[in-house]
């Protein structure tokens, strides 16, 4: 076969049946512009560094170059579950050349595509996004699938395309002989969370994912840095369209009245838009600010076979914002997001009321329920190991830095409600939240108003 030259065609076949026409010359495209890119028969030695990122063995004699490269695609959305919310499509594949036996496949990677909506081509945003957060990272870098390609949208195809390779093959390919990879169904934490073995490793998953998070979180300086916000502000994100007459707050308005109390479940609660409101005048505080990830739940954090974590979707990825947005979401996720629909009430009250980080956990008598408390617990120690730790007012102080946030990003998921595994469990857990800050919160105003807890 004529050896190829810089200019030469390549041409990639896709490996999956479930693509528009669009989406797949899309795809396709962009892959043979991607293999174009890095081809030692094109390209030479140029661009060794990328080659290592995406398809090693190429790099390795000078006589190894793709014949017939095909692209292997899974879904990494699963069925019933939405788009990211870049609206995005989310894959997980790898290259083989079908026509050189002695080329080791491509190392994994994530495939994104999506459309530009309102004239933003989120894909990009997030290939830039992750530019900054990578800046951050000193230890555990293959731990980040950090995107590295996008490819626009174009007049024949109207669909970008964002490449994050995976550092090695072992996180979702099995090999099963010196050519070939196995594309096997990817784990991620949700995954774990479903399955048996969530006792077992889920403590040592989440452990490890802070662990490589505090690097971002600190922003290089050891101590933190503390910033003064206002915490409605800050969380303002999370809250979008509630007080909109037609927005989504307007169906809690009817179930919850607009008095200070509000009944639900047979109990007096304090109402949370009350509560919402007396947070939005509370003065501005100290606050832990870092980089952050933006979106971290269970489907972002991928399990390698001895499940290490592995980070993907940089899509929200932020500077200078508050750290606790990704314990927050996290602990959401694991209160109500995932947790399944068959847990009793009787169970889902006790751990909705268990939220002050003093409170022992609570002797629930329901295995998934007591493994979840278990998995919250690790994500709350993670975030005060974190945190600067006051000498005085320490219980002051950590509703300001985690339970008021926490408030603040349940309550904003309740616009969501209806995509998670509990919604019974969503609701208590907010009724919960905004009757134990009621109680806290004219006491924390006064702190807040003398001083004690705004220096940053």
């Amino acid at each position: 076969m004529p050896r190829k030259r810089k200019g030469d065609a390549i041409r990639v076949q896709l490996e999956y049946d479930l693509l528009s026409s669009d989406a797949r010359a899309a795809i396709e495209e962009s892959a043979a512009n991607l293999l174009q890119s890095i081809d030692p028969a094109i390209q030479g030695d140029a661009v060794s560094e990328y080659r290592s990122r995406v398809w090693p063995a190429l790099g390795r004699a000078s006589s190894y170059t793709t014949v017939d490269p095909h692209l292997v695609l899974l879904p990494l959305n699963r069925l019933g579950v939405p788009q990211g919310l870049s609206g995005s499509d989310v894959m997980v594949g790898y290259f083989v050349d079908r026509g050189a036996s002695q080329l080791s496949p491509s190392r994994p990677m994530v495939v994104k595509y999506g459309t530009v909506a309102d004239g933003r081509d989120k894909l990009q945003e997030e290939k830039v996004a992750a530019e900054t957060l990578k800046q951050h990272v000193y230890v555990g870098h293959d731990h980040f699938a950090f995107p590295f390609r996008c490819d626009p949208a174009t007049r024949q195809h109207r669909y970008s395309v964002l490449w994050s390779p995976f550092s090695t093959s072992q996180t979702v390919t099995e090999v099963v002989r010196p050519s070939e990879l196995q594309l096997r169904y990817v784990k991620d934490l949700l995954h774990l969370l479903r399955g048996p073995q969530a006792r077992v490793h889920g403590v040592e998953v989440l452990q490890k994912t802070y662990s490589l998070l505090e690097q971002l979180h600190r922003s290089g300086d050891p101590a933190g840095i503390s910033v003064r916000r206002q915490l409605y502000e800050e969380y303002a994100w999370y809250l979008r369209n509630v007080d909109r007459p037609d927005g989504w707050g307007q169906q809690w308005r009817e179930i919850w009245g607009r008095r200070r109390t509000a009944s639900d479940f047979g109990t007096t609660w304090s109402n949370p838009f009350s509560v919402l409101k007396s947070i939005e005048n509370l003065p501005p505080a100290a606050l832990s600010c870092g980089v952050i990830h933006g979106d971290l739940h269970p489907r972002n954090v991928i399990l390698s076979a001895s499940y290490d974590p592995f980070l993907i979707d940089y899509g929200w990825s932020q500077s200078d914002k508050h750290v606790a947005k990704d314990f927050a979401l996290l602990e959401c996720n694991l209160r109500f997001v995932t947790l399944p629909p068959d847990v009793p009430n009787e169970h889902l009250l006790k751990m909705a009321g268990w939220l002050s980080m003093s409170d022992r956990m609570p002797g629930l008598g329901h295995a998934t329920c007591t493994a979840r408390c278990q998995l919250i617990r690790v994500v709350r120690e993670s975030f005060r190991s974190l945190v600067r730790r006051p000498r005085v007012d320490a219980a002051l102080h950590w509703i300001v830095e985690y339970e008021i946030p926490l408030f603040l990003v349940a309550f904003g998921l309740l616009q969501h409600i209806r995509d998670y595994d509990n919604q019974l469990a969503a609701r208590m857990t907010v009724l919960s939240l905004a009757t134990h800050l009621d109680a806290r919160l004219p006491e924390l105003e006064q702190w807040l108003r003398g001083g004690r807890g705004a220096a940053a």
